[in-house]
């Protein structure tokens, strides 16, 4: 019988043991579940939660400028051979080419992807790039207000159009007419307007000088040098010219010199009378 006691009390004292290690392991269990949801409750991140990033702005930029490399004499067509090269290898085409003894001006419209890189691969044409300029115009802003503009003026040309057809007077109707017409003059000007910047935004600009050094000029002036002989020709040239304006000179003061004349033989006259 005591034995029996033993057993039950040891029974009883295992199963509370087991239910207290049970109830903790669903409190940790449901500890657990209630950490994990309220993760996924918790807002994230603010790079997760900040807007996308809006589209980059098609900014409207003119890329103009000018550059001027000084070269030898004897370079020259070497070196614009080699610019013109330059000038088809990125895709462009020259708007103006003007060649004089010592100058060799050109004017480039080169792609606007490509026109960084042109300017810069210009040093090796041959030659010293001795002066570079380069202006970029951004347009976007004013080429925008075109946009907007002419799609405020294509809505008003609608509504007038539809005035137009409801109009029974003829006054009504000239009136109506009037103002399509001007409208329509405004958004063809716009528009023209928006070409051009296109054109200029597609195609940079840049005026190209090739001019023989100041070593080399100085050299062709110094050897242009008069010689003895040749400076005495000019002397005598100019002692001529000198003679021939004092002539000329006398010719137009010949009342002067008559009057002059006349006087001077009659009191010369006068004189030997008494």
């Amino acid at each position: 019988m005591k034995t029996n006691f033993i057993l039950f009390v040891f029974t009883l004292f295992s199963l509370t043991a087991c239910g207290n290690s049970s109830q903790g392991k669903c409190e940790r269990v449901a500890a657990e579940e209630c950490e994990v949801a309220e993760a996924e409750m918790e807002p994230t991140s603010s790079v997760e939660n900040s807007p996308e990033p809006s589209a980059p702005i098609d900014r409207k930029l003119v890329k103009k400028g000018d550059v001027r490399i000084e070269v030898l004499e004897a370079n020259v067509d070497s070196v614009a051979n080699n610019l013109n090269k330059l000038i088809v290898k990125y895709n462009g085409y020259k708007s103006s080419d003007v060649q004089s003894a010592w100058n060799y001006n050109s004017v480039a419209k080169i792609p606007t992807a490509y026109f960084d890189r042109f300017v810069e691969e210009l040093n090796t044409i041959g030659g010293k790039m001795v002066n570079k300029r380069i202006n970029v115009q951004d347009m976007t802003d004013y080429y925008s207000d075109l946009q907007s503009a002419i799609k405020s003026k294509e809505a008003a040309l609608e509504q007038y159009r539809v005035l137009l057809k409801r109009a029974n007077k003829i006054s009504e109707i000239i009136e109506i007419q009037t103002k399509i017409d001007r409208i329509q003059e405004e958004i063809d000007r716009n528009t023209q307007t928006k070409l051009n910047i296109d054109k200029k935004v597609a195609y940079g600009e840049l005026e190209i000088s090739l001019v023989v050094s100041d070593h080399e000029t100085k050299t062709i002036e110094d050897s242009n040098e008069p010689s003895f002989w040749s400076k005495i020709g000019d002397a005598v040239s100019g002692g001529w010219e000198l003679i021939q304006l004092l002539v000329i000179g006398l010719l137009y003061i010949w009342p002067i010199l008559l009057i002059g004349g006349a006087i001077f033989f009659y009191r010369k006259r006068k004189k030997n009378q008494k």
